[in-house]
């Protein structure tokens, strides 16, 4: 008899980027170098949403030049900062341990490159269930600082910007 682990549920993040095309080439990218949550038969899933609208704006463009586009004189972008990752996983032949443990190094990795606003995430075995929420802004907190702030910090989305 396998013994089963499962991964279910939703993390919500606000990539880095100028326009609506870097944000999801960045997210898409940092989540191409993560660590996978392995299973025998399949690893875990990420699907990404983009939420509806738009909640920023800017007069430039990702290269920081005025952009003639929109209604104004520099017309606008107007992108959606936040996306939501949602997280499945059915993994045969693993313990909870293990699959609580590789998702843990996978979020943290995700927390230090983009910040994590939000986590809403359970992970169950055979006899032992958590979920893991973001409670005093762990995750958040972990984010690097790009030079931007700290000439000394070096974010590693800025790589990709």
């Amino acid at each position: 008899m396998s013994s089963w682990t499962h991964v279910k549920g939703i993390v919500e993040v606000e990539p880095l980027g100028c326009t609506q095309a870097e944000k999801r080439y960045i997210l898409e990218t940092v989540l191409n170098h993560l660590p996978c949550v392995y299973g025998s038969e399949n690893n875990m899933k990420i699907y990404i949403i983009q939420k509806d609208g738009y909640n920023c704006s800017s007069s430039c463009d990702e290269f920081m030049q005025h952009s003639n586009k929109g209604n104004g004189t520099y017309g606008s972008f107007e992108t959606q900062c936040t996306y939501f990752l949602l997280v499945d996983g059915n993994l045969r032949d693993r313990a909870f341990e293990e699959t609580y443990k590789e998702f843990q190094k996978w979020l943290c990795r995700l927390a230090k490159r983009m910040p994590v606003i939000d986590i809403m995430v359970e992970v169950k075995g055979y006899n032992k269930a958590t979920m893991i929420r973001n409670e005093n802004n762990q995750y958040t907190n972990m984010l690097e600082a790009g030079s931007w702030y700290n000439k000394d910090s070096i974010n590693w989305c800025e790589y990709l910007m």
